[in-house]
């Protein structure tokens, strides 16, 4: 929860789970609390920090089902205002940035969500994906089976302009 509350009431649909009301110090509160497990293997965990002295980190949240089609990525702890871009291949590496911080954890071929609307700002960038066209050069439709790594790559400042990486994450897709 946002704030730790007495007497909240909480209810389950599928792996979400909602919090709402309760007490916290004499006050009532009218919030309600989402939280919304994410998923996948975790790699190059943690990622070099940044210019907030944290290191930025990527989540999943939805299904890891091809036919839902209900996969969404977030990275959170990216630099307020940083613009970055998440990133995609189908197995893990280990590249150091040249000329920046951080390392690129994917290898073999690279793809972008590049699209004006996919080029996000932090602290907090979240993408809902379109497993049917993965941006690879050409596009690919994601297949049951299949395993994905995902990252999230940004500008930052720390101390001078240049870029990082979060970590990355991989999952297999039924």
């Amino acid at each position: 929860m946002a704030i730790a509350r007495a007497g909240a009431t909480a209810v389950t649909v599928g792996d979400i789970a909602l919090f709402a009301g309760g007490a916290r110090t004499f006050s009532a509160r009218d919030e309600v609390d989402l939280f919304e497990p994410d998923f996948g293997t975790r790699i190059c965990s943690p990622a070099v920090p940044n210019s907030t002295g944290l290191p930025a980190s990527i989540h999943l949240t939805g299904r890891a089902n091809v036919s839902a089609n209900e996969l969404t990525l977030t990275a959170k702890g990216v630099p307020p205002g940083s613009f970055g871009i998440f990133v995609l291949g189908r197995s893990t590496g280990f590249v150091p940035l040249a000329g920046g911080q951080g390392t690129l954890c994917l290898s073999g071929v690279v793809g972008r969500f590049t699209e004006p609307s996919q080029i996000l700002q932090g602290p907090v960038a979240t993408l809902p994906i379109d497993l049917s066209t993965l941006p690879l050069s050409p596009p690919v439709a994601a297949a049951p089976g299949d395993t994905w790594v995902f990252q999230f790559w940004y500008r930052d400042s720390n101390p001078i302009a240049t870029s990082n990486f979060s970590d990355a994450v991989s999952i297999s897709l039924q």
